[in-house]
């Protein structure tokens, strides 16, 4: 399976879910050790960029990342309606 298929298999799994399939609440300490209590240091060592609001890079397709979507359901003020975001210059991709 190439690149292209598996990018595509995956969010493909995204689009399917249903608000039910997601479990919409703060990762507290209590709850990741109840779900996941052998997680890795490495799910978290990044966590300083899981705000930011740059473009996603993966192979050959460059992605929104969107936490505003969700920030509410972490206690955060979420912005409505969402913030507009700069188009990437076409220049940009060739």
């Amino acid at each position: 399976m190439n690149v292209r298929t598996c990018y595509a298999a995956f969010v493909e799994q995204f689009d399917t879910l249903h608000e039910t399939d997601v479990v919409w609440e703060p990762y507290r300490q209590a709850a990741l050790l109840a779900r996941a209590p052998h997680l890795s240091f490495l799910c978290f060592r990044d966590q300083a960029y899981w705000m930011t609001r740059e473009k996603l890079v993966y192979d050959v397709y460059v992605e929104d990342h969107s936490p505003h979507r969700v920030m509410r359901q972490f206690g955060l003020f979420q912005e409505f309606p969402p913030p507009v975001t700069d188009v990437t210059n076409r220049a940009a991709h060739k």
